[in-house]
C-alpha cells in the first residue's frame, strides 16, 4: 500500500517524476518481501508436512517460479523492447 500512499501524498506537490521513481521502488521492495514471504511459508508448510529435503525443493521451486514470473519474464520483455525502437 506504501506506493498508492506515497502516490496520493505526494503527486499534487510537484516532482511527478521522483514520486514515480520513489513508488517504483517500494512496489519493488514490497514485491520481494512478498516473494520471500510466499517461499518461506512453501518451506515452513512443506517441511512440516512431508520432511527436510522435499521442503527445500519445494521451497527452491518457489524461488525459480516467482523469480522467473514476477521478475526475469518482465525484464526480458523490457529489454526485447527497447531493442525494437
Amino acid at each position: 500500500m506504501a506506493p498508492a500512499v506515497y502516490h496520493r501524498i505526494r503527486w499534487q506537490q510537484g516532482n511527478k517524476t521522483e514520486v514515480i521513481r520513489v513508488a517504483h521502488r517500494m512496489f519493488l521492495t514490497g514485491m520481494a518481501a512478498l516473494a520471500v514471504a510466499m517461499t518461506t511459508a512453501v518451506w515452513f508448510v512443506s517441511a512440516f508436512l512431508f520432511g527436510t529435503a522435499e521442503s527445500l525443493i519445494a521451497a527452491t521451486v518457489s524461488v525459480l517460479l516467482v523469480g522467473l514470473t514476477w521478475f526475469a519474464l518482465p525484464l526480458r520483455s523490457r529489454s526485447i523492447e527497447s531493442e525494437s525502437e
